[in-house]
């Protein structure tokens, strides 16, 4: 029923009036009511431990060629296992830090855990 009552419209939209479109200027200032400041999710003290820093990082950087292919459940290289040490245990933290969160729980495994593969 809508169907037949939208063909048979689509037939006189050509009859409808065209008008002009109206140009308004405006001159309006915003005011400031207040100012906040907020410091980065790295400086929290939430990510104050291993763990947290750890997840946040493999969050953010699932982009990352290492972290894609855990994501997508592709086998790693041995260069991408030195991609990973150096990420987890350069940048983020050190291997102690890891060890003592996870013990000897595999890099891939602790990485799949947290973009769910």
């Amino acid at each position: 029923m809508y169907e037949n009552v939208k063909v048979k419209l689509r037939n006189l939209k050509k009859y409808i009036p065209k008008c002009r479109m109206l140009k308004y200027i405006t001159h309006f200032e915003d005011d400031i009511l207040s100012q906040e400041w907020k410091e980065s999710e790295l400086e929290s003290d939430e990510l104050k431990n291993y763990k947290a820093k750890a997840e946040f990082y493999v969050r953010q950087h699932q982009d990352n060629i290492v972290i894609a292919k855990l994501k997508t459940n592709k086998p790693l290289s041995s260069q991408d296992m030195v991609l990973l040490e150096e990420i987890l245990w350069k940048e983020v933290g050190t291997r102690d830090d890891y060890e003592q969160e996870y013990g000897q729980k595999p890099l891939g495994e602790f990485v799949r855990e947290i973009v769910g593969t």
